[in-house]
């Protein structure tokens, strides 16, 4: 077997809501329960939750609603653990339909078939973002993943996804380029040092991900070739 030069390789790390799919009625709603259950508050809205990952969702909500901080955070573990469950649950019941973005199978084909490594960099926590590409048949084109309840920040995960990429790898970070859809996804990732390809098909526009700092923005995956040639290139 020809070992690969890592110098040469590639690595594309996806966003999962929004960048390969719409997620439908789960999220939000196992949230809610899981302040109920852990928190015994009941917050059944709060703000956007695009672009913040799970673990700051959180905690964010709860310092809103007035829990003390140092509750939060010896509670955070418990109330992550109590919605994923919760969202798995309400999969299991049907409660939770996710469809996918056009063109996302086929880059993701074209990225598999020329070798470049695939990954995640999500807001999700592990359990739910795994169980969401489950749903769509997409799980297997991913050999890992760096989750929302890795961290408590954005940035703090983009820099932990190339850590994860050098040490697992012996890839740097000028050859990983993160895909995704809002400001904050190409924010974190340029702040580490990853290249970003802005996706507009979630809230941000082609020029609001450009302003954000994105090295090439797209409207869509359906360009399978122009997402693979971008990968290789930037």
């Amino acid at each position: 077997m020809v070992k690969r030069d890592s110098s040469m390789e590639r690595v594309a790390l996806f966003d999962i809501d929004y960048t390969l799919l719409k997620s439908h009625f789960g999220h939000r709603k196992a949230f809610s329960k899981g302040f109920l259950d852990v928190f015994k508050i009941k917050a059944s809205k709060f703000a956007s939750m695009g672009g913040r990952i799970d673990n700051q969702v959180i905690y964010e909500v709860m310092l809103e609603n007035g829990v003390p901080e140092k509750q939060v955070r010896a509670k955070l573990k418990q109330c992550g653990e109590a919605i994923q469950n919760n969202f798995l649950k309400l999969v299991e019941n049907g409660e939770v339909r996710v469809e996918t973005l056009g063109g996302v199978q086929e880059t993701l084909l074209a990225l598999k078939k020329n070798e470049i490594r695939v990954g995640l960099l999500t807001g999700n926590m592990a359990a739910i973002g795994w169980k969401k590409l489950e749903m769509l048949n997409l799980r297997n084109f991913f050999e890992f993943g760096i989750f929302g309840d890795q961290g408590m920040t954005r940035p703090e995960i983009a820099k932990l996804a190339v850590e994860f990429v050098k040490g697992k790898f012996g890839i740097l970070k000028k050859n990983i380029v993160v895909i995704g859809d809002t400001d904050n996804d190409i924010k974190a990732a340029t702040e580490a040092g990853m290249k970003v390809i802005g996706v507009a098909t979630g809230n941000f526009s082609k020029e609001d991900l450009k302003k954000a700092g994105a090295d090439a923005v797209v409207s869509n995956l359906e360009n399978a070739s122009e997402i693979l040639r971008l990968v290789k290139e930037l």
